[in-house]
């Protein structure tokens, strides 16, 4: 099962053909998965205009200019990559426990680009762990669950919020072209 929106109500369905029985309710609703795509794909878009494209004229920019007028640092690309990724986790309706190991590393990193004081960030890592692990059995629970949704509601808000908006650089690719061709 899920760890990941495990508290969204779902009653199993039972199948005598199916190895593994499926559920009826909110979590299997369609409603609920466009859902969960639209606020993915809001958040992208959001993320990509009022944070890392804000500098350089917001996410329609990427469309109105064929060479890039800035250029970013490793670590914000990194940043941005690491937040599309985490945005992908924290509005997936299912995750399974091998999901943990693709994304924990990067916690830190993530975290540690926000202005929130250490103890919340340490707190909210510790927090994504005991969700994991909620040491009850080897599944997790509705609470577990529960934290684990709260904890990448407040991440999300962090990074949105609090982050360090990413380096810019002008671009030496695009005035080098501009130069060959005035030469």
């Amino acid at each position: 099962w899920s760890v990941n929106f495990r508290w969204i109500p779902c009653e199993p369905q039972h199948d005598t053909h199916v190895l593994l029985p499926d559920c009826q309710g909110i979590f299997s609703s369609t409603a609920f998965k466009l859902s969960l795509l639209f606020m993915h794909a809001s958040f992208l878009i959001l993320f990509a205009h009022f944070r890392w494209r804000a500098k350089a004229g917001g996410f329609l920019s990427i469309f109105t200019s064929f060479y890039p007028t800035f250029s970013y640092s490793p670590l914000a690309v990194t940043t941005m990559l690491f937040s599309c990724n985490f945005i992908g986790i924290a509005l997936a309706r299912s995750l399974h426990f091998q999901f943990c190991v693709w994304y924990i590393n990067s916690l830190p990193l993530l975290l540690f680009s926000t202005r929130l004081p250490l103890f919340f960030k340490l707190l909210l890592l510790f927090a994504v762990e005991a969700a994991w692990n909620p040491w009850q059995g080897e599944s997790s629970t509705a609470a577990s669950s529960l934290l684990l949704t709260c904890t990448h509601v407040a991440i999300l808000a962090a990074l949105y919020f609090a982050s360090i908006v990413p380096d810019f650089a002008p671009s030496t690719a695009h005035r080098g072209q501009q130069e060959k061709k005035i030469m």
